[in-house]
């Protein structure tokens, strides 16, 4: 682990201490006054992780700690961020199965992807990122505009052309690289939460 402070004149970075856990990352930055406190999960399913005065479930959890109280505090594929008596509720990571595509230019109604797993319906998850998994492993980001339940089905609707095609065998790229990837095609939504936000 490192930390990289850009700066001109005198540093502001004070103080870091780093903790490299068995499924976590804790990293604390004294500067201006206030300490930040980051903790990446390496593994999110993993439960709660108590980390001195900050408890998180979920994958990623930030504090901005000033004399004791949390200043400003974000939550990132997770349910729950405690700091001492304070608490921060988020909507976790969502993700299931893509068994389709939906694209405007095809005659569909809107741009999006067919999926399994329940979402909020409405425009709860809009602006963030459905991280799309093909069978070799590689992913696409895709921005969301909501999510619908048409006839029976999910649908993840895009704020874009998915520019792939999903079938029960793969996907299909319908640009460069143009070429086929066999294999289920996943998805997985993380979403996020911010409360405060005085900045230094």
């Amino acid at each position: 682990s490192a930390v990289h402070e850009p700066y001109e004149g005198e540093p502001f970075v004070e103080d870091i201490s780093v903790d490299n856990g068995e499924d976590a990352v804790v990293l604390s930055v004294r500067h201006h006054g206030v300490t930040d406190h980051i903790v990446h999960r390496t593994d999110p399913n993993g439960g709660e992780l108590h980390a001195g005065d900050l408890r998180l479930t979920g994958e990623v959890g930030f504090v901005r700690e000033r004399d004791g109280m949390p200043e400003m505090m974000g939550l990132w594929g997770g349910t729950e961020l405690r700091w001492r008596d304070s608490v921060l509720s988020g909507d976790g990571t969502y993700e299931g199965e893509v068994r389709g595509s939906l694209r405007k230019e095809d005659g569909d109604s809107y741009d999006g992807l067919r999926v399994t797993g329940k979402l909020p319906e409405g425009e709860i998850l809009k602006g963030t990122t459905a991280i799309v998994t093909f069978g070799d492993g590689s992913t696409l980001g895709y921005r969301v505009a909501e999510a619908r339940r048409v006839g029976g089905e999910t649908h993840l609707v895009l704020a874009g052309n998915p520019g792939i095609v999903v079938d029960g065998e793969g996907m299909r790229y319908l640009t460069c690289p143009r070429h086929e990837v066999p294999g289920q095609v996943r998805y997985r939504v993380r979403t996020s939460a911010m409360s405060g936000g005085k900045r230094v």
